[in-house]
């Protein structure tokens, strides 16, 4: 917002520049195109300050994360699986450890938060 306000401002100085009726004189500025010249530092001040110079961040992976609401690290052992969906949101992955763990296993992995919820019989059984 602060920087269309202070464009919306140059433009106003631009365009008053363009129609002052004061002559032109030989050394010097007139008093409308120092006026616009200190609008220009000011514009320039501004989008300086609002432009963040930092280098893009380079992708983790070609899969997309998804921001968890909260961390891992505020899971208790003994929760119920919609306990874990409130606080942390839909897990990014979903897998079946049956195999390994037993009927009723399940693991929730959440990529950003790079942990995994390991459920058993729908409850938090530990935390990777």
């Amino acid at each position: 917002m602060i920087p269309l306000i202070a464009v919306a401002l140059w433009l106003l100085l631009a365009v008053h520049c363009v129609a002052s009726r004061t002559p032109l004189t030989r050394r010097g500025l007139r008093r409308s195109e120092l006026h616009l010249l200190i609008g220009t530092l000011i514009v320039a001040i501004v989008w300086l300050a609002e432009v963040d110079f930092r280098a893009p961040a380079a992708t983790a992976s070609a899969i997309p994360m998804k921001t968890p609401r909260a961390s891992c690290a505020s899971l208790d052992t003994g929760m119920t699986r919609g306990e874990v969906l409130r606080r942390m949101g839909d897990p990014d992955e979903n897998r079946s450890d049956e195999e390994t763990r037993g009927p009723g296993a399940t693991a929730l992995v959440y990529r950003a938060s790079r942990c995994t919820v390991r459920l058993f019989d729908d409850r938090v059984e530990f935390v990777d």
